[in-house]
C-alpha cells in the first residue's frame, strides 16, 4: 500500500517537477542572451558603432568572461554563456565536446550589397550572391531600423552540434523553439525576451525549426516588421 501512494504521489509531482526545471532553463536562456546583447553593444561601442556580425562568438567573448579560447576541447564546455540550457552538451566521436550555441539572424549569402538598402539586409553574410566577401563587414547600430522590434540571436536547433566557437557559419533567419512552445530571442536593441511561437509554423518532420520564416523583415537591419507582433 505505500509503495502504491508514493508512486501515486510521483506521478502526480512529476510534471510539475519537469515544468518547473524547464521553466528554469528558459529563464537561464533569456540570461544568457541578455549578457550576450549587452557583450554586443559593448563591443559596437568600441568599436565605431559597428555590432559584432559574422564572426559574432570571437568579437563579443572578451565582454562576455575573461578566458578567451574558443578552440574545441575535450574536457570542458567553451563558454557557458553561449549554450542553451535546453540543449545537452555532447560529445563527438574523437572526444570532442560538443555543444549548440546561438545563431545570429544571417544567411549564408545576401541577394545584394549591404549598400543596397532596397532589399534585405541581414545582421551577418559570409557573401553576398555575386561573390562579394562579407567577411570583415558590420552592420552600424544607427542603421538599424526599429531595433527593439529586430532579432539578433536566435536559438540553435541544428542536430549537428560545433565543437568550439570560432566557427562562422551559424546563421539562421527562422524561428527556433526549445523551450516546449516557447523560443527566447535577442533583440537588436540589447534585450532578450522569450516568445509564443504559433503551433501553425511548425510541422512534424522538424519540431523545433519554423517551416517558413513569418515576417522575415524582423531579421534584417533595414526593413520594418509587416506585423506588430512585439
Amino acid at each position: 500500500v505505500v509503495i502504491a501512494i508514493i508512486a501515486i504521489l510521483a506521478g502526480m509531482l512529476l510534471p510539475a517537477l519537469n515544468k518547473a526545471r524547464e521553466k528554469a532553463r528558459t529563464i537561464a536562456c533569456v540570461n544568457n542572451m541578455k549578457q550576450l546583447g549587452n557583450a554586443a553593444q559593448m563591443y559596437a561601442g568600441d568599436n565605431q558603432d559597428s555590432l559584432p556580425a559574422i564572426k559574432w562568438p570571437q568579437e563579443t567573448v572578451k565582454y562576455v568572461q575573461e578566458v578567451s579560447d574558443l578552440s574545441e576541447s575535450k574536457s570542458e564546455v567553451r563558454c557557458q554563456s553561449y549554450l542553451c540550457p535546453a540543449k545537452r552538451v555532447g560529445q563527438n566521436q574523437y572526444g570532442w565536446k560538443t555543444q549548440n550555441t546561438y545563431l545570429i539572424s544571417g544567411a549564408a549569402s545576401m541577394d545584394a550589397s549591404p549598400n543596397d538598402l532596397t532589399k534585405r539586409i541581414f545582421f551577418a553574410a559570409k557573401e553576398v550572391r555575386n561573390g562579394e566577401s562579407l567577411m570583415d563587414w558590420h552592420p552600424k547600430i544607427h542603421k538599424v531600423k526599429s531595433p527593439s522590434s529586430k532579432i539578433y540571436l536566435t536559438e540553435d536547433s541544428n542536430t549537428n552540434p560545433q565543437i568550439n566557437l570560432l566557427s562562422i557559419n551559424a546563421v539562421s533567419s527562422r524561428f527556433v523553439r526549445l523551450h516546449g512552445k516557447y523560443g527566447n530571442i535577442c533583440r537588436a536593441d540589447g534585450g532578450a525576451q522569450t516568445i509564443t511561437l504559433p503551433e501553425e509554423w511548425f510541422n512534424s518532420t522538424d519540431l523545433f525549426k519554423s517551416k517558413d520564416t513569418p515576417d522575415i523583415n524582423r531579421f534584417t537591419i533595414n526593413l520594418e516588421p509587416k506585423t506588430s507582433w512585439f
